[in-house]
């Protein structure tokens, strides 16, 4: 992962800088798709860069890639970390990992539309319980 994530003091310094492909790409990729770097390091605001990026599917395949490039480091950063014994990190991932395990604070379940839960009796709600549990283990 580049280390280089806001334009330089003489970046910053230099005049307004004309969007164009190339220029724009190469940006992209220096700041990891951040279009708001991008757009400090050419002087103009966040949307005129948006706007430009979004005019060319290369551009956008470019930002895409560079967002999926940074997932991934901030991915491997997290694993490390859950891995290294950082509690934090370790929650996140089973809640959102291993949640398919049953580390999760709530359980989505899906009712046919129109089953409302008060007019159930005792006995089909223990059954719908049921019902969700055995499918929960086979998911």
């Amino acid at each position: 992962m580049s280390s280089k994530k806001q334009p330089s003091e003489e970046q910053k310094e230099q005049p307004k800088k004309r969007l164009t492909k190339k220029a724009v790409a190469a940006a992209l990729r220096e700041v990891e798709g951040n279009m708001a770097a991008v757009a400090r390091m050419f002087k103009v605001s966040r949307q005129a860069v948006h706007d430009f990026v979004h005019k060319y599917d290369d551009l956008k395949a470019i930002m895409e890639e560079c967002r999926e490039s940074f997932i991934d480091n901030v991915q491997s950063a997290l694993y490390s970390n859950a891995l290294a014994g950082n509690v934090t990190a370790q929650i996140f991932v089973m809640k959102t990992i291993g949640r398919t395990r049953g580390f999760s604070e709530f359980i989505e379940i899906g009712l046919p539309q129109g089953v409302d839960l008060k007019s159930l009796s005792d006995q089909e709600l223990l059954e719908l319980r049921e019902s969700i549990i055995r499918n929960r283990r086979r998911a």
